[in-house]
């Protein structure tokens, strides 16, 4: 009997509500547009992020309010629009 895992046959569950730190996040529904650093948690009802952007603002929210930053906002260094997105997706 084999017991040896192939990691890609295993199923894959992204949660967004996941995160470590040094990932780089984008805060959701708010008037943020910059991308964030996640540096800490705050294990609390609901749990928080701790965050920070390269212009210095520092921000500590329930992790809801967050997701990972996309690669065309990383290259844009900014959050971009859902219809930024969007177009990004299919260029």
């Amino acid at each position: 009997m084999n017991m040896q895992n192939n990691l890609s046959e295993q199923p894959t569950e992204l949660n967004s509500e996941e995160f470590v730190v040094g990932d780089m996040v984008v805060v959701n529904e708010l008037d943020h547009n910059e991308i964030f650093e996640v540096f800490g948690f705050y294990y609390s009802t609901p749990k928080r992020l701790f965050v920070k952007s390269v212009c210095g603002k520092q921000l500590a929210l329930p992790v809801q309010f967050f997701r990972s930053a996309s690669i065309a906002e990383l290259e844009a260094k900014r959050r971009l629009t859902t219809e930024e997105l969007a177009r990004a997706e299919v260029s």
